[in-house]
């Protein structure tokens, strides 16, 4: 009797043991899924970030070269005013040489170059911060964020896939509290409803992206609302498209991983995912923020 107790102590913990291994590979399996639908989002969008960083660094570069042509004769001027001082120049020569080299004008259009390349390493800069947040890999960290913001992020990173063929239309609500969440979490569900839309949408459509602050049961809200006018989902499949792999995309053109990956990040931030579309007329996707992440009950 005590061996066949003993043996059946050995089986419950090798059955333990397997379903420990078994949730832990899973895990893992996930984790990489999540990986691989955010690097192939990225991935999608490289080129259009190439191209949307090429254009203002050239045009900085440009203003940089005229900046060092007029900058010419404003050294020579310089050096003819230390000549005036020492007494081997007369003023006369001077201001002669001055107005020849039509300074005032020149001064002006010194300061408009360097703000015009400002606005370009800006922008520049703008591309890189969100391109770092959609492609950073590391453990969630949620922190007090701008939602606004967020969306501002999301939109640089895709603004060269949709520019073409979608007029954007957003209505932020300027003053909305700090929202406890993953940054990057929260930028890649957008990123993800963005490409969406203009998908659905073809080569001409409209996207509208809304923030304001509601309550619900007690509970404050920041909602975000993404909304195309596009070709809507079909009814009978509106309870599948948050299914991993679950795709109407042709081969090759989306994961179906997408709206999964999105609606597991909301659930981590206790929020709610909702959507409404009907044939043809287009489709809302409504994200719902707790701005305290206190768990609901």
């Amino acid at each position: 009797m005590n061996k066949y107790n003993n043996q059946s102590s050995e089986q419950i913990i090798d059955y333990q043991a397997a379903y420990v291994e078994e949730k832990r590979r899973r895990e893992l399996a996930e984790q990489q899924l999540l990986v691989a639908e955010k690097l192939a989002s990225v991935g999608q969008l490289a080129a259009g970030i190439n191209h949307e960083v090429s254009n203002p660094l050239a045009y900085a570069k440009s203003n940089m070269e005229l900046l060092a042509h007029h900058i010419t004769p404003l050294l020579a001027l310089d050096q003819m005013a230390v000549e005036v001082l020492n007494g081997k120049q007369s003023k006369e020569h001077y201001w002669a040489q001055r107005d020849a080299s039509d300074i005032d004008d020149l001064k002006q259009e010194i300061v408009e170059i360097i703000q015009e390349a400002q606005y370009g390493l800006e922008r520049i800069n703008e591309i890189t911060r969100s391109f770092k947040a959609a492609a950073y890999q590391g453990d969630s960290v949620k922190l007090p964020c701008d939602i606004n913001q967020c969306i501002a992020s999301a939109l640089n990173m895709v603004t060269n896939e949709l520019k073409y063929s979608m007029t954007i239309h957003t209505e932020l609500c300027n003053n909305l509290p700090s929202a406890i969440i993953d940054f990057g979490q929260i930028q890649q569900v957008l990123i993800n409803l963005f490409i969406n839309a203009k998908h659905a949408c073809g080569e001409n459509g409209n996207l509208w992206v809304k923030s304001s602050l509601i309550t619900s049961k007690d509970v404050e809200f920041i909602q975000l609302e993404v909304k195309d006018d596009g070709h809507g989902i079909p009814k009978a499949i509106q309870s599948k498209i948050f299914e991993p792999f679950f795709t109407t995309k042709p081969v090759g053109q989306g994961s179906g991983l997408g709206l999964s990956v999105s609606l597991n990040y909301i659930k981590a931030h206790n929020g709610r995912f909702r959507v409404l579309s009907e044939k043809e007329v287009g489709t809302t996707f409504t994200l719902l923020l707790p701005v305290s992440m206190v768990q609901e009950q």
